[in-house]
């Protein structure tokens, strides 16, 4: 049952012509979910979304063969300009892991394409996420936060702008626990806490945009 549910999810997020079906004369017969929802303009979107969450359910990591797909490669978790153009392969097609990065790949280029920036940065904000949980490679934290500070550059003024400083924030009150006044080695986290404060206190107009375009979609 498993092996067809996964054929359809594949085929929907693989058939171009779904585009041509606007979100806005299906939604008698869809019902509202998630905030991604908001952002899709077509089912196709609508079925990547779902195709997405699908192969990214902790369930699917059972059961994998020796030789499993492994995310041990740190440009999975670079800014979505490199992802995007990556050549993903391996012998484990069937591996969900795979699937969901291969899907991830196509969101990206797709909201790219359409300049959906909105739907573009919530659907790379998930990726980095999905990664960062599963990578097999060092270094992922500090490639994590510096590619999220470039998005809370790049993506000023949008919905989920917020959410990247809220896991900036996040990152920094973690470094600020490992912070101990009797050891020298911890003195570089000594104002981690006052950094993460600054993140969310600090009054901003991108925060303030970013809250106007909140409401406006609920």
């Amino acid at each position: 049952m498993l092996i067809i549910s996964n054929k359809y999810f594949l085929a929907s997020a693989s058939n171009p012509e779904l585009r041509s079906f606007p979100i806005s004369q299906l939604k008698s017969i869809i019902q509202a979910g998630n905030h991604a929802d908001s952002l899709v303009t077509n089912l196709y979107e609508l079925l990547l979304s779902e195709a997405i969450q699908h192969f990214s359910s902790p369930f699917t990591l059972l059961g994998e063969p020796v030789y499993a797909f492994s995310m041990d490669n740190p440009s999975y978790l670079q800014h979505y300009n490199t992802f995007r153009n990556l050549k993903i392969a391996t012998e484990d097609t069937l591996s969900f892991t795979f699937r969901a990065l291969q899907l991830h790949q196509t969101a990206a280029n797709h909201f790219t394409s359409t300049k959906n920036q909105a739907a573009l940065i919530y659907f790379d904000l998930q990726r980095l996420d999905f990664v960062k949980q599963y990578a097999a490679f060092e270094g992922k934290d500090s490639i994590y936060q510096a590619v999220l500070q470039a998005y809370k550059t790049e993506f000023s003024g949008i919905p989920s702008w917020t959410e990247i400083v809220h896991k900036l924030a996040l990152i920094k009150m973690s470094e600020a626990a490992e912070y101990q006044p009797l050891n020298e080695e911890t003195k570089i986290h000594r104002f981690k806490l006052q950094e993460a404060k600054n993140f969310v206190r600090k009054p901003s107009t991108h925060f303030l945009k970013a809250l106007v375009l909140i409401y406006a979609d609920s």
